[in-house]
């Protein structure tokens, strides 16, 4: 595939976005992605290690896995993103079906094995426009049946 045409074309600096996981071969897959496309990517292989940096580390975006050894799975990292920086959206990812009052605080879930493709366009959504417009991230399909994003 031509990455070329798929780069971000902006002249302003790149979005930082944290990608979470403890299987290192999806995390690195979906961060060579993200750096491909022109955004900034830092990585943690768990949730502590994840709120250590975001300590020190501003980022414009936060994916995560569900279930990930330590103190912090990804619903109690989202959580925290939302509590420590609103305006951070956090994109969940689990090869479980997660509880759906987790899914109200996150603002995107994917099912692994992750479409990368799908999630990269989830990415610029959220990152470009302030949110994702209809897309339902674990289908790809635009509108029809709610489930990516339900508000409540």
């Amino acid at each position: 595939m031509n990455t070329s045409s798929r780069a971000r074309t902006t002249s302003a600096p790149p979005a930082f976005i944290l990608v979470v996981d403890d299987e290192y071969l999806g995390r690195v897959v979906i961060s060579d992605e993200l750096l491909e496309l022109g955004y900034a990517v830092l990585e943690a292989a768990s949730g502590d290690e994840a709120a250590e940096m975001l300590d020190v580390c501003p980022v414009d975006l936060v994916i995560t896995d569900l279930r990930m050894p330590g103190g912090l799975d990804g619903g109690k990292l989202a959580d925290l993103v939302a509590e420590a920086f609103p305006a951070v959206p956090v994109v969940l990812m689990s090869a479980d079906k997660p509880d759906p009052e987790v899914l109200k605080r996150v603002d995107g879930f994917f099912a692994k094995p992750v479409p990368v493709a799908k999630l990269c366009a989830e990415v610029a959504s959220l990152l470009d426009s302030g949110g994702c417009e209809g897309i339902d991230a674990v289908s790809g399909a635009s509108g029809g049946e709610p489930g990516l994003h339900e508000q409540g």
